[in-house]
């Protein structure tokens, strides 16, 4: 039995929301039978909210066998590509297999401008640590548990001009993609899109130097024609 449980506190089962009296009628079925609870966390990059730590305490205190989410297999099989920008000309990040990458991070008070840096194809003894990190946030974020939000939109010119965020993952299982102006996001996409960006900066620190180069913007523009 999958168990994800959000920053808010609340509680999913298999990808469906479920109440407490639910999740220990569920839990005791679950013991009887011998089986193990897998555990995410919203926000694995993060410490938490206090309202995750109560759920989780309620989900200790049912006595099921646990195992973390990050010894589990994903779900949705191999991530292969991940490709997330917030618009216009914030922040994007791409990473496929065996392809370049392009990072561009979001502006810091430290760094209003960030270099634009590609790099890659990485070796694949490097490359599937990384896809392993991000793979983890997005089965402990619920990505691809949320309905699709106008994937036509994803990534158009149109749509690229208004404050937005694009995603796009892609699984050897199935593709994932969705567009939301930047007051729709929510609030577990947000947590993945903000987790990304942890893991990005650890990324770059490790590829760049000497792994990567830098971009000016006309350059990054033409990177994936």
């Amino acid at each position: 039995m999958i168990v994800k449980i959000g920053l808010d506190g609340r509680v999913y089962v298999d990808g469906a929301e479920i109440s407490t009296d639910e999740l220990t009628e569920r839990v005791a079925t679950l013991n009887r039978a011998g089986g193990v609870v897998t555990y995410y966390r919203e926000s694995p990059e993060t410490d938490g909210s206090e309202a995750a730590a109560e759920a989780f305490r309620r989900l200790i205190e049912l006595r099921p066998a646990i195992r973390l989410g990050n010894q589990a297999p994903s779900e949705w099989g191999r991530l292969e590509w991940v490709e997330v920008e917030e618009s216009p000309f914030v922040s994007r990040f791409f990473l496929a297999r065996g392809e370049k990458f392009l990072v561009s991070m979001p502006p810091a008070p430290s760094e209003p401008q960030p270099a634009i840096r590609v790099g890659g194809p990485l070796p694949a003894e490097h490359e599937a640590g990384w896809f392993d990190q991000i793979d983890l946030l997005v089965r402990s974020d619920r990505v691809l548990e949320t309905p699709l939000r106008q994937p036509e939109l994803t990534l158009s010119d149109a749509a690229r001009s208004q404050p937005s965020l694009h995603l796009r993952i892609g699984y050897d299982r199935g593709r994932w993609s969705s567009w939301y102006p930047i007051p729709d996001v929510p609030p577990h996409i947000a947590s993945f899109h903000q987790d990304l960006w942890r893991v990005a900066g650890r990324f770059v620190a490790a590829f760049d130097p000497g792994r990567g180069r830098e971009l000016d913007p006309d350059e990054a523009r033409g990177f994936f024609h």
